[in-house]
């Protein structure tokens, strides 16, 4: 029997936008249920509302209806500072672009989420290092965003969702700038982070190359989940 504490529960979850005088509905009573160690990709067509969902499951957003319960929680009936810790100390977001900061080294980037996490930030240090020797970066320690390659600030970027142990890892086409290669690489690496670290990994994409490395897929439909096969 699945443990609560260990699971991501969605149900019944609508989305909604007001636009002028009207409404324009963008998820229609999405259900989800997820264990740690899972690794899920999504994939639809743009304006399916991919990434409406995520930013909802990451506590970026505010559901019109249903429910989301993470680890035994509902984060939402937090206030906004409660939520910010809480997404701190528990989600871990990879974006299409890198978001690197091109003034600071790669360890500086990859330790930048640990500066309002004080339990992280104990042994952070030692972390990054790790963590960037595990995805091949040990001599890009010190160098700049500018003088890596585009696959390796990616990288930067997985390791920078990882430093503070997520529970949850929220991946939004975090290959969509990059080549075949480097897609499959990246993917792989996800999916053995997701593996060792037992995280729940959710990865929404438009590559099919991508989402066939999964071990689950579902596509947005009409605004609900519908599964794919494998």
């Amino acid at each position: 029997m699945n443990n609560s504490n260990d699971q991501l529960i969605v149900r019944e979850l609508t989305k909604t936008f007001s636009i002028a005088t009207e409404s324009l509905p963008i998820l229609a009573g999405v259900d989800l249920e997820l264990s740690r160690g899972d690794a899920l990709a999504i994939t639809g067509p743009s304006g399916s509302g991919k990434s409406t969902l995520l930013y909802i499951l990451g506590v970026l957003d505010q559901p019109t209806s249903g429910e989301v319960i993470q680890f035994g929680q509902n984060p939402f009936v937090l206030n906004a500072k409660e939520q910010a810790e809480y997404r701190n100390h528990n989600v871990g977001f990879i974006f299409q672009d890198h978001h690197l900061m091109p003034q600071f080294s790669v360890l500086e980037n990859v330790l930048i989420p640990t500066m309002v996490n004080q339990e992280a930030a104990n042994d952070a240090e030692e972390r990054a290092r790790h963590l960037l020797e595990r995805v091949g970066l040990q001599d890009r320690m010190h160098h700049r965003p500018a003088q890596i390659s585009g696959g390796e600030r990616q990288r930067v970027a997985v390791c920078r969702a990882l430093i503070n142990n997520p529970r949850l890892l929220l991946a939004d086409e975090p290959t969509g700038n990059l080549d075949r290669t480097n897609t499959e690489s990246i993917g792989k690496l996800l999916l053995e982070i997701n593996q060792e670290q037992n995280t729940i990994l959710i990865c929404v994409t438009h590559s099919s190359e991508l989402a066939a490395l999964f071990p689950q897929h579902q596509r947005l439909r009409d605004g609900l989940l519908v599964t794919e096969s494998v």
